[in-house]
């Protein structure tokens, strides 16, 4: 399992804990969705196995877009997010895709086998990091390319749980987007 993935403890404003899963994509820039930050108040971030478990880093700031920047009136607020760390990670990052999927083109991306990974709470694997196979098709939500653009299907089984929310869309080994669980 890659060690970029990162589980996310956050305190939102109103006082209310919740979690997400990031990924380093660069030595301290961590992708995640932009629902599980964007009323965020702090977030730590933890690299183990399991949650709240190995290395810790300190988030210096939130990168929120913001709807208009992305301006096509059909497509949904993106579901993405940028997180800066203070600390570098130790570790070799996600590399990015060179071709990222867009709502207006779609190229390779339709049915193609991605791996997705995150920290979700599926009452067995006590928020371990987790990851599994799915092809990208058009039912459900993932954001790619900063937009809530296609779906993933689970194959075995294998299925999104909260928890997951902005953890890594993986093709060919690298990061081509973040899941909207």
């Amino acid at each position: 399992m890659n060690r970029a993935i990162v589980y996310l403890d956050i305190l939102k404003v109103d006082g209310k804990k919740s979690s997400c899963t990031g990924a380093f994509f660069g030595p301290n820039i961590i992708a995640t969705a932009w629902h599980c930050v964007h009323d965020a108040q702090s977030v730590e971030v933890y690299g183990g196995d399991y949650a709240k478990g190995g290395d810790t880093y300190q988030v210096a700031q939130i990168h929120l877009p913001q709807p208009a920047q992305w301006g096509h009136p059909n497509v949904p607020l993106p579901d993405f997010a940028l997180l800066e760390t203070i600390d570098q990670f130790g570790g070799p990052p996600i590399p990015v895709a060179t071709t990222l999927p867009t709502p207006f083109n779609l190229g390779g991306f339709v049915d193609a086998l991605v791996t997705v990974a995150g920290y979700g709470d599926n009452g067995v694997n006590n928020k371990q990091r987790l990851a599994g196979t799915m092809v990208m098709d058009g039912t459900g939500t993932v954001s790619v390319g900063g937009r809530s653009v296609f779906g993933l299907e689970a194959i075995a089984g294998q299925t999104m749980v909260c928890g997951d929310s902005g953890g890594p869309v993986v093709k060919d080994g690298a990061l081509v987007g973040v899941l909207a669980a």
